[in-house]
């Protein structure tokens, strides 16, 4: 009796605690601060308890996080890089605190990926420009992060958020382009046959929205392969099973 007592005024406290920041940001800050502050606060509770939240946000933030970039050198920085770091950012604090120790199991494709990466780190040495070389392996580097990230924490179930969120990412892009193409929405420079507009999403270019796109769709047909394939093997057991 007397723990749970102290556990329900420990409980009590730790929500004290949580509210205090809030009741203050709403008597200090104007209003809509207030709200984007709260609003922050409740994105990073959340994440910290689901950190995959970061990932869904990541595959969103590749077509449209663009939006609003941030120069630095010769790169541009952009709502998707800084989403990556947050991801694996939140993975290796919460193993840190949870197992007090981080435990990284590397999944098959581990070894090919970093013999790759060697090799666009030698070509640094033939490279015009090594800035704009940097750029290109961060973004490799990037790839085989969340590779590892993906193969350590997401399970079916999860893996199929992921999916939803990818198509639904993908359907938005397809959506847009489609519009841009029929009603000749874009700049003069991207018009074709004098009569329509080459798509370019959200991605103010058409060949790197082409190659998003050629992206998506090969994942989609293999996941419709993959059901089907599925279905017609149940049917198949069903059958065999009702002789």
């Amino acid at each position: 009796m007397p723990t749970t007592i102290f556990r329900r005024d420990y409980n009590r406290i730790w929500i004290l605690f949580a509210l205090a920041p809030i009741a203050l940001a709403l008597i200090i800050l104007p209003l809509t601060y207030a709200i984007l502050f709260i609003g922050g606060a409740i994105a990073l509770v959340a994440l910290l308890r689901w950190h995959e939240l970061a990932l869904y946000a990541l595959i969103l933030a590749i077509p449209y996080g663009a939006w609003f970039p941030v120069q630095v050198s010769v790169a541009n920085l952009t709502a998707a890089d800084f989403l990556v770091a947050v991801v694996l950012i939140l993975w290796l604090t919460r193993m840190i605190a949870r197992d007090r120790a981080i435990r990284v199991a590397f999944p098959p494709l581990t070894f090919p990926f970093i013999l790759f990466l060697g090799a666009v780190f030698l070509s640094f040495t033939v490279a015009e420009n090594i800035q704009f070389a940097l750029k290109e392996f961060v973004k490799w580097a990037e790839m085989f992060a969340l590779y590892v990230f993906v193969a350590n924490n997401l399970d079916e179930t999860k893996l199929a958020r992921v999916l939803v969120v990818l198509f639904s990412a993908g359907i938005s892009e397809a959506a847009i382009g489609i519009y841009q193409f029929l009603f000749k929405v874009g700049p003069e420079g991207f018009t074709l046959f004098n009569q329509f507009i080459r798509a370019y999403g959200t991605f103010e270019q058409p060949n790197p929205y082409a190659g998003y796109l050629g992206l998506v769709i090969p994942v989609a047909f293999g996941v419709v392969l993959a059901v089907n394939s599925h279905q017609s093997s149940v049917g198949r057991r069903t059958m065999d099973g009702g002789r």
